[in-house]
Parts: C-alpha cells; structure tokens; sequence
C-alpha cells in the first residue's frame, strides 16, 4: 500500500509518498517513493516547491500575486500612480 505523509505548517507544507505493508512495517523497512516541500505558502512573493522521486530533483519557483493589496491601499486610502 501506498501512504501519502503531509506536515502543513503556518508557511510550508512537506509531503512524502511510502510505499509500505506488514512486512515492511515489521522489518522498519519502509521504501519513500517521492518526497516534496512548498515554501512560502500563503505570502506575497515567490512560492518555491522541490520534489524528488526515483532519484532526481527538480526545484521550481512560482511569483505569487498580492491579491489583498488594492484591498489595503482602499482601507489605508492609499494609491500608487
């Protein structure tokens, strides 16, 4: 069987995929199939995601919007030409 592992914390998440049965579980032998984490969850500026699965590693960033800034430049009364 395959178990999908997530820690979600207040700005990044880690996820690892174990492939497992008994037997693995008895022997302490559990085989991680792919593994992951996604920095800079929920902020404004570059969201970074790095996975490894059958022996490589790929990195990629993504710009994240600010979606709530016209939101806090209308409340603060603040514009920006």
């Amino acid at each position: 069987m395959n178990v999908l592992v997530l820690n979600c914390g207040a700005s990044t998440a880690t996820l690892q995929l174990i492939e497992t049965d008994r037997g693995r579980i008895a022997r302490d032998a559990d085989y991680r199939l792919a593994r992951g984490v996604i920095e800079r969850v929920g902020g404004p500026g570059l969201i970074t995601g790095t996975a490894e699965a059958a022996g490589r590693t790929g990195t990629q960033s993504q710009a994240r919007a600010d979606h709530h800034a016209p939101s806090r430049q209308r409340l603060l009364g603040v514009r920006h030409p």
